[in-house]
């Protein structure tokens, strides 16, 4: 029986950089995360564009839910010249990632996470990362159900930790374009495991 259960939910880009738009001088350029999927990612913020991080803890009659944004910089490259400039930016805002709906039983957990933060290089132009789900978790099971939906970008990952012991992977999702990022969130999520 479970008596911590960990849930890592985190939206990243895998490239260092990634090419955003051109002129016929320069070429712009967005930064990315820079990695593969892993859960290993907690208070390092340069490794995801979005995060919320989920304690359900038997012992203490708990339900913690943290929250995070990454940093947003920009690079600037001339075609003719090579030379690079690099922009860095506040971060974005992480008032729109919340949480409602806990419960908390002897035996089970449930409750509503949503997320959706933009990009304060571009925050008239480029649309927010967006996520809802509905989860609940078994504690005698340790299983874990994830129905909601999310943005086709960036990836995507949902990982769970019992106890301390080796995070499990839950979920992955390998992104599609940046226009996926345009509403209506465009990927269901329904899982049990």
């Amino acid at each position: 029986m479970a008596n911590i259960v960990e849930l890592r939910v985190a939206a990243f880009i895998p490239e260092e950089w990634l090419l955003v738009t051109a002129d016929p001088y320069n070429n712009y350029y967005g930064e990315g995360n820079n990695r593969d999927f892993t859960y290993w990612t907690e208070n390092q913020n340069k490794l995801f564009k979005m995060a919320q991080h989920i304690v359900i803890n038997w012992n203490t009659s708990t339900i913690d839910v943290y929250k995070a944004v990454g940093p947003t910089r920009t690079k600037i490259e001339n075609r003719a010249t090579g030379k690079e400039y690099i922009k860095e930016y506040p971060l974005t805002s992480d008032k729109d990632i919340t949480y409602k709906n806990t419960v908390l039983t002897p035996t089970t957990a449930s409750l509503y996470i949503k997320g959706s933060a933009g990009n304060s290089a571009l925050p008239e132009l480029s649309p927010a990362i967006d996520w809802e789900y509905n989860i609940s978790v078994d504690r005698k099971t340790g299983r874990v159900s994830f129905n909601g939906r999310h943005d086709g970008f960036p990836n995507h990952e949902i990982y769970k930790r019992i106890d301390k012991g080796t995070p499990v992977e839950l979920y992955r999702f390998y992104k599609k374009t940046p226009g996926h990022l345009v509403d209506p969130m465009d990927v269901e999520v329904n899982f049990s495991k």
